[in-house]
């Protein structure tokens, strides 16, 4: 996502959550969607996660814009439906490389249609991060983070490249950073 800042969880107007947990706030957003920190607790323990929502339409004027160029309703959801199994390509690459420690965590997802007009919302469960251009502003960077990125970088695309998988969009707003200094990469094309 493009825009990590803090903000309130007043920005979150759609009652879409993950089941057994809560919205803590808005971290950013993009093209499509907004990321959000979410948490639940559990005998005292607090877990934390990121909830990806990604509306397909976006907005009613994306909607508004396809019906334009599409001949009739079924053309319409015909298009709507290819934008969500890109979506499902991308979380299946994630699943594969889940166990490249540089390589962005997918956990779950759900794909859910509106009831009212042709859409989809697809929420997709991961791990918590901090996005790396927000890191490096808060701690600097170091020559040392400089050639651990670039190492880190180089796995996550090797792990790719052993599963025949090609990342589409490799940009500093795509690479974060865990609580370990594990450079790692997401987001893999999807707008």
């Amino acid at each position: 996502m493009d825009n990590y800042s803090e903000k309130s969880t007043e920005d979150f107007s759609e009652e879409i959550t993950w089941p057994g947990w809560k919205i803590v706030r808005l971290l950013g957003t993009g093209s499509y969607g907004k990321v959000y920190e979410i948490q639940r607790s559990e005998d005292g323990e607090i877990f934390r996660a990121a909830l990806k929502v990604i509306r397909i339409p976006k907005d009613d004027e994306e909607l508004k814009k396809i019906r334009e160029d599409a001949p009739d309703e079924d053309s319409v959801r015909s298009y709507l439906e290819s934008k969500v199994k890109d979506i499902k390509a991308e979380y299946a690459l994630m699943a594969k490389l889940r166990s490249c420690p540089n390589i962005v965590i997918y956990d779950d997802h759900k794909v859910i249609e509106k009831k009212d007009e042709p859409g989809w919302i697809v929420l997709i469960k991961m791990e918590l991060l901090t996005q790396f251009r927000q890191y490096v502003k808060e701690i600097g960077l170091s020559e040392a983070l400089v050639k651990k990125s670039g190492i880190d970088l180089c796995k996550a695309l090797e792990a790719c490249q052993a599963q025949n998988i090609v990342h589409r969009d490799i940009k500093p707003c795509n690479m974060f950073i865990n609580e370990y200094d594990n450079i790692k990469l997401g987001d893999f094309g999807i707008r």
